[in-house]
């Protein structure tokens, strides 16, 4: 079985590497991000000061008060069983296609979980652009956004309540959202810090990871949430909603899945 477990992290590297190195696609996409870059300058200092802080106070209260309320939109219990059941299937068949079989099962949860959590976040930024809200949003929409990382932790073993996993999971955001060679170290300090969890020798401060996270997620979407205030207008920000939720939805899926298979070796 390690032979075919290497093949399928070879795969997950080179889809991994391709991530790293994507750039902006789509018409809808490079229309927007023109439209962003050149009204970012024109947005007052006291509205970016106010989206970062919004952002940090948000992660604060979901991590501290809201994973109870986010498990109650999902059964984690029947994941987790699922997850058992696939990995000792895992662990007890040595033929590749059987293999294979079980881990699909896993992708499949993960997958199902991106695809209602992408609904989810388009929804919530139209509904709330349509009104003219944008700040106020913001817990809702990382509320989302956490759900789907906790469902895919879960489809494949991984527990996101922990210190050092919310670090994990801060990290994986943080890294899904930066640009250029930031991505690369990023990436680097998110399979590092995997590394240190599994050798029970990490050491980390949870509230600059806040603070880190809020910064980069606070960039990336200071357009969005200055357009979803306006009414009517704002309907634009479910597309800045959809579009970040993927980029961490997807990022964090492949991430999870190699340190599962990292495990198996």
């Amino acid at each position: 079985m390690s032979r075919f477990i290497n093949r399928q992290i070879a795969k997950l590297d080179k889809k991994e590497h391709k991530m790293l190195q994507k750039k902006s696609s789509g018409f809808v996409q490079k229309n927007i991000d023109s439209i962003s870059e050149r009204l970012e300058d024109k947005i007052p200092q006291n509205l970016r000061d106010t989206l970062e802080n919004a952002f940090e106070k948000a992660f604060r209260l979901v991590l501290e008060k809201g994973t109870g309320v986010i498990e109650k939109t999902y059964s984690k219990d029947r994941a987790a069983f699922e997850h058992e059941i696939n990995d000792f299937a895992v662990d007890a068949n040595k033929h590749r296609m059987a293999v294979r079989k079980y881990m699909k099962n896993m992708d499949r949860i993960s997958r199902n979980s991106r695809i209602v959590g992408k609904g989810l976040s388009f929804a919530e930024g139209a509904g709330l652009g349509l009104l003219g809200i944008g700040i106020p949003d913001i817990p809702v929409f990382i509320s989302v956004m956490l759900k789907g990382i906790y469902e895919t932790a879960t489809s494949y073993g991984y527990e996101y309540d922990s210190p050092q996993e919310r670090m994990y999971i801060l990290k994986l955001i943080q890294a899904a959202l930066c640009e250029d060679e930031d991505k690369y170290l990023k990436n680097h300090e998110v399979d590092r810090w995997a590394d240190d969890i599994r050798k029970k020798h990490w050491h980390g401060d949870l509230e600059k990871e806040i603070k880190d996270t809020a910064k980069i997620l606070s960039d990336n979407m200071l357009f969005a949430k200055f357009i979803q205030g306006l009414p009517i207008v704002g309907v634009t920000g479910s597309l800045f909603n959809l579009s970040t939720y993927s980029k961490v939805s997807e990022y964090a899926a492949l991430k999870y899945k190699k340190r599962y298979l990292e495990s198996k070796k």
